[in-house]
């Protein structure tokens, strides 16, 4: 009995390790992403990268992109990962196997279920973290670039070339989101300073 109940127990850590937390979201037969509110925006506020709020002053109005600002009163969301239900259930249902300890086993795996699932949803927000962090790293490098003279056309051939590559690799649908969600405000460009202190 002793046995069963072990390999049980291993049975469910291994599907807990290994229904992973992959491209969209963690899928599988022991977790499922779900969405929670968070809470009600106080005032208004634009989000940071990293999921916290930052209060809109009048000064930064003028900065901010007025789509970008979540109004007073709207709710907030976050995704998580959570176990199934039937995860939960095939948990809830050892407690009633005949053998011994099956209910502290059960107790045991639904602690191992919660400890995996926020392990998880940490996973998946450190990896929007680091999205986050490459989109304005190159965001950043591409306004130096845009600064210096021959920049603007260098960028301009990178742009055209990356922008091919990722739509041949089926990414430029994700590299879109992440470059709206993410981007700094457009700066002018060399080529454009320029020609407005040749204008003046």
């Amino acid at each position: 009995m002793k046995t069963k109940l072990l390999l049980l127990c291993v049975s469910l850590c291994a599907l807990c390790v290994f229904s992973g937390c992959d491209k969209d979201a963690a899928k599988g037969l022991v977790f499922e992403t779900s969405t929670v509110q968070a809470g009600v925006v106080q005032q208004d506020s634009i989000q940071a990268p990293d999921g916290s709020l930052i209060v809109v002053t009048p000064e930064m109005r003028g900065v901010v992109d007025p789509a970008k600002i979540i109004p007073a009163g709207t709710p907030v969301t976050q995704q998580v990962v959570a176990p199934t239900a039937t995860a939960k259930a095939v948990v809830s249902a050892v407690k009633y196997l005949p053998i011994p300890f099956a209910d502290v086993a059960s107790y045991a795996l639904n602690g191992l279920l919660g400890i995996a699932a926020v392990w998880l949803t940490k996973k998946k927000k450190t990896s929007e973290k680091v999205n986050a962090s490459l989109v304005r790293g190159v965001d950043t490098f591409r306004d130096i670039l845009d600064q210096t003279e021959g920049g603007a056309k260098l960028d301009a051939y990178l742009t055209k070339t990356l922008a091919e590559q990722q739509r041949q690799d089926g990414v430029q649908a994700a590299v879109n989101f992440l470059l709206d969600r993410y981007m700094t405000p457009a700066k002018p460009s060399h080529a454009d300073l320029t020609a407005t202190a040749l204008k003046t």
